[in-house]
């Protein structure tokens, strides 16, 4: 889950709806990513592997400083 708003992130914690749709869906999201570092970073996860904890845990992993904001608890 991403925002094409310019210089502000997504935080679906804020409400309810979004916090449940997080974890219904087991959504990704990419606080204050891009969407094209976004969907870059996921191509390249996607091409090492296909399990999906090591897939969220690389996603939530900085590289070359694409995100910066993140929540505490990122399994949510």
């Amino acid at each position: 889950m991403t925002t094409q708003v310019t210089n502000e992130g997504s935080n679906m914690s804020v409400y309810e709806v979004g916090h449940s749709i997080k974890k219904e869906f087991g959504l990704l999201e990419a606080y204050d990513m891009t969407l094209e570092a976004t969907v870059t970073k996921l191509m390249w996860i996607l091409g090492k592997t296909t399990d999906p904890k090591e897939i969220r845990d690389s996603f939530y992993h900085t590289v070359n400083r694409d995100i910066l904001w993140t929540l505490p608890n990122t399994n949510s």
